[in-house]
């Protein structure tokens, strides 16, 4: 039993060997002599230092095993007898991590700790303080083959840990082999704080990455993209450390937006999360990647090869974009967050800045991502002749304190908001623009969502589960009511609300009109999506009556649902082109629409009137 003893902690040595000898008279489990070693570190050598020296005594002593229990720790009463099944298989055997109150009367398992461990992909993929504590029974020799690394003020517990697990059979049991009691730890020269230890063991875990190539498979929709991890507790990589794709929901999203085989921009593409989910899963024909640390950068290069991608899909450029040309440097890089590096800009900087207009005066994109870190709006700028020709989707994270400006950019660039996935101090949007530029989708979609309702329908029942007739024909009781409807069979027909008779029916919606007298005229979104933009002016300007209703999905996300001839449009798609017609609008209501249930929460569920008149 090794107890480093450290500055001030003599009495609590004391009280720790006590709890071995407890321990002891419960059971030895396997072992026959049990013998306590407590190495005086009073000197401030460091606990490194102290164990090794233990280690050495306890391997002239020719003993088999050692336990490591530090000064202020408990040894568990049964911990011998629980760990006598799992030794004649194993190197070293750690316990369930267990908290306790310095008198050992109230004692805790810590909550979502991992438990059992069998593999050392369970300790990379996991957060370390919920997976190891020093508290573990290893062979001696094997402890001797792997010394503490003394240079370390802290984190060389984790660097001991996978150094054990990476070249022994070693495994975590679902029982408690020691308490550890909280809040009276080391203070001397080497002690650290618990930012200290997270810093730490982040560097472990880099430089563990580094000797060995840590690879991981991250399936979607029937395939796979291979990543190389540089440090599996990064935020970003932790997710695929555990094989899913970091902001899955936002990268599923695009796919029912873009073209097949998408051309895209990745502005701030960090080790490829983005840009392989396009390669691999979206059979991106290009993906041209900004990405300006160069370590990342070379990450980043990496992974697209792994995955044996063409180098003609894609490009990896260090050139930071922005504005305009300029130089800039690296302002902040967190090991644990590489996604959230910035850069900041400085005459004399070694990283080169340009714009997208400079950079690809020609390219054709279908898809621009930008996650830049505050940067956005200067890549938005710098990128204005590219969003005006190609008409991209766009998908980027913008800061809170830049929503304002953020929003007055969309109105004036003729982009509107698909979606919007919030987050804390910031939020993603995937925009689409007004008009999208034409054949956009020539080839078909990426992938397709399917509509189906969670609620079961009557066979009689109406597809959004209530009749939009009778509701409208409710509303303007003092007066006839008909809607202008197209008929694939039958062409444009002008049909009686609530009887649905069928007043007239001509080939061409002015004819159908012809016979609209002063009935208040209904045009369903389902029929008005049959025109393009300038028939729908046209329609709106030949009107025969100074009043009217426009009803139905105002969604223009549902032109990516639905598989049908209609063209979806915004409520405000709606207003804009009464307004240029003369009409104003007078006013609307909102029902909801059974059957968008099953669909994403943030589509359209309800169905919209809108009353006009001149």
């Amino acid at each position: 039993m090794v107890i480093p003893v450290g500055p001030g902690h003599e009495k609590l040595a004391l009280r720790a060997k006590a709890s071995v000898q407890q321990a002891v008279g419960h059971g030895m489990g396997a072992f026959d002599v049990v013998e306590v070693l407590c190495q005086d570190d009073s000197g401030g050598l460091g606990r490194s230092r102290a164990r090794n020296l233990a280690v050495g005594q306890a391997g002239r002593m020719a003993a088999d095993w050692i336990f490591f229990l530090d000064a202020d720790d408990l040894m568990h009463p049964h911990a011998f007898e629980a760990v006598a099944g799992f030794l004649p298989g194993h190197d070293a055997v750690w316990g369930e991590i267990h908290e306790s109150s310095p008198d050992g009367q109230h004692t805790l398992r810590r909550p979502d700790q991992i438990a059992p461990i069998s593999d050392i992909e369970q300790i990379l993929k996991n957060d370390p303080f919920l997976t190891l504590q020093m508290g573990h029974f290893v062979r001696t020799a094997v402890a001797m083959e792997n010394p503490f690394d003394e240079e370390m003020d802290c984190g060389e517990d984790f660097k001991y840990y996978l150094q054990i697990w990476g070249r022994h059979c070693c495994t975590k049991i679902g029982q408690p082999l020691f308490f550890n009691v909280r809040g009276q730890s080391s203070t001397g020269p080497g002690s650290a704080s618990s930012e200290d230890w997270r810093l730490a063991v982040n560097q472990v875990f880099t430089q563990f990455c580094l000797d060995n190539e840590v690879l991981v498979d991250v399936p979607l929709a029937g395939r796979v993209a291979k990543f190389q991890l540089s440090n599996p507790l990064d935020h970003i990589q932790n997710y695929l450390a555990h094989e899913i794709f970091f902001e899955t929901k936002e990268l599923i999203e695009t796919l029912y937006l873009l073209p097949m085989n998408p051309r895209v921009i990745d502005v701030g593409s960090n080790i490829g999360n983005h840009a392989l989910f396009w390669s691999c899963i979206a059979d991106a024909a290009m993906v041209h990647c900004f990405e300006p640390v160069q370590s990342t950068a070379m990450q980043l290069q990496r992974n697209f090869e792994i995955n044996g991608i063409d180098p003609s899909r894609y490009l990896v450029d260090t050139t930071a974009i922005g504005s305009a040309p300029g130089r800039a440097q690296l302002e902040h890089f967190d090991l644990s967050n590489q996604g959230a590096s910035r850069i900041r800009e400085q005459d004399q900087g070694d990283i080169e800045i340009n714009s997208l207009d400079a950079l690809l005066p020609d390219a054709q994109v279908d898809l621009l991502k930008i996650d830049v870190e505050g940067m956005e709006l200067d890549v938005l700028a710098g990128a204005r002749k590219l969003i005006e020709r190609d008409r991209p989707m766009i998908m980027v994270e913008v800061a809170n304190r830049l929503k304002g400006r953020f929003f007055a950019w969309t109105g004036q660039s003729g982009y509107r908001i698909h979606r919007v996935f919030e987050m804390v101090n910031a939020s993603n949007y995937l925009l689409s623009p007004l008009e999208l530029r034409p054949g956009f989708h020539e080839h078909g979609t990426v992938a397709c969502r399917q509509v189906a309702a969670k609620l079961a329908f009557a066979p009689a029942q109406e597809p959004c589960g209530w009749s939009v007739a009778e509701f409208v024909g409710n509303r303007f009781a003092a007066r006839q009511v008909a809607e202008l409807q197209w008929v694939d069979a039958a062409g444009w027909q002008f049909v009686e609300v609530g009887t649905q008779r069928v007043l007239h029916q001509a080939a061409h919606w002015r004819d159908a009109l012809a016979v609209a007298g002063d009935a208040h005229i209904v045009l369903p979104v389902q029929s008005l999506g049959r025109l393009n933009q300038a028939q729908l002016g046209q329609l709106l300007a030949q009107l025969p009556q100074a009043a009217f209703s426009i009803v139905g999905i105002m969604d223009a996300r549902w032109n990516h649902v639905r598989q049908d001839c209609c063209i979806y449009r915004d409520l405000a798609g709606y207003v804009r082109e009464a307004n240029a017609c003369g009409f104003k609008l007078l006013d609307y209501q909102n029902i909801p629409n059974k059957e968008a249930f099953e669909l994403d929460y943030q589509l359209g569920n309800e169905i919209t009137i809108l009353d006009f008149a001149k």
